[in-house]
């Protein structure tokens, strides 16, 4: 099409292909406007899922930490016990009970024997 074609002298307005043409931008205008808005929305869905998935990580993190201590604890607490089990029967059982007193109670820390009721089943 040539450029004269386009332009019909002594009509007022646009000609016809420009006024098509002029439409079809607008069309593709609104398109891409209600695309930029859509983009939008899920981009600032995404960030607010990755906030919230950051939250959990850091609260899922403090946990691990949590347990952690909890487990280091329990840990050490269990050594403390095996060594005073370690000190109880090499100390009491096989020195001649010198740790225990006369009701059976443990002189290292008070509590009853645990193992004087092992020996009199033996007995």
């Amino acid at each position: 099409m040539q450029l004269r074609e386009l332009f019909v002298i002594g009509q007022p307005g646009p000609p016809p292909a420009c006024t098509a043409a002029a439409g079809e931008n607008v069309t593709l205008l609104r398109h891409l406007g209600r695309i930029q808005q859509r983009c939008t929305r899920l981009i600032t869905e995404l960030q607010q899922r990755i906030a919230d998935l950051e939250a959990g990580n850091r609260r899922l993190h403090a946990e691990l930490r949590r347990c952690e201590e909890e487990n280091a604890a329990l840990r050490q607490q269990l050594g403390h016990h095996e060594a005073s089990e370690l000190l109880c029967r090499t100390g009491c059982l096989s020195l001649d009970q010198q740790w225990r007193d006369e009701r059976d109670q443990c002189r290292l820390d008070g509590r009853p024997c645990p193992h004087a009721k092992d020996e009199v089943s033996t007995s």
